[in-house]
């Protein structure tokens, strides 16, 4: 996160209520500090689980704005935005990661999610986006605009090239970062058999013997962005 300092911005006079959902101690300090200077009048409210921020939404407790991180010690945050979106949470979801991969931000927004905020952003960032989703809108950063919208234009092609569908192509990512069967299920919420079928399919498409290289495949595709 940019030292920029939050009283250089202007705040906003908003009374939102933002749950954010992150497990890095020392960055939920700085980001709690960011936001509560941004928003004066609102409340921010900081959890470091998916158990932690379904049990505020069981409380009752309801938000204006979900800041959710990618990587929680119990799960993953597009885990928890299905589970949110089960719920018919209606509050918009904004993912803030240190990996500004446009293949994984488009898998957030593909999945609900109403924006991507780089952890590393200042607080102007933090602020323009806030504000655009809270009017319903949806943000990136202005300098990943143009390489997701290039990365959707090739993903479009070869999904259409080797008749892949979204959820495959999710499967693929998540195989490159090494997740089981089992956390492919969990991540995707569909069952294990599920995964297992397509995962023979995505072999037979591309013609490898094996999960690996089906992997080395699609990289050499840049299925990944």
């Amino acid at each position: 996160m940019n030292e920029e300092s939050c009283t250089d911005m202007p705040a906003s006079q908003q009374a939102v209520t933002i749950l954010v959902v992150e497990d890095h101690p020392i960055f939920i300090q700085g980001l709690m500090l960011l936001l509560n200077g941004l928003f004066p009048e609102g409340n921010v409210i900081s959890v470091n689980s998916c158990r932690q921020a379904l049990m505020q939404l069981e409380l009752g407790n309801s938000f204006d704005c979900i800041l959710l991180d990618y990587e929680l010690p119990d799960g993953n945050g597009l885990g928890l935005l299905a589970e949110l979106n089960e719920a018919m949470v209606s509050a918009p979801v904004i993912f803030i990661s240190a990996i500004e991969n446009v293949a994984q931000i488009e898998r957030f927004l593909a999945r609900g999610a109403s924006g991507f905020i780089p952890k590393s952003a200042d607080a102007s960032v933090y602020l323009r986006g806030i504000q655009t989703v809270l009017d319903g809108g949806e943000y990136v950063p202005s300098e990943l605009i143009a390489p997701l919208k290039q990365y959707r234009q090739h993903r479009d092609k070869q999904l259409s090239q080797y008749k892949l569908t979204p959820q495959q192509s999710d499967m693929l990512v998540l195989i490159a970062e090494g997740y089981s069967n089992r956390e492919i299920a969990d991540a995707l919420h569909i069952s294990p058999s599920t995964v297992k079928r397509h995962i023979s399919t995505l072999i037979d498409t591309f013609g490898v013997n094996n999960r690996a290289e089906c992997v080395a495949e699609s990289r050499r595709l840049n299925l990944f962005g």
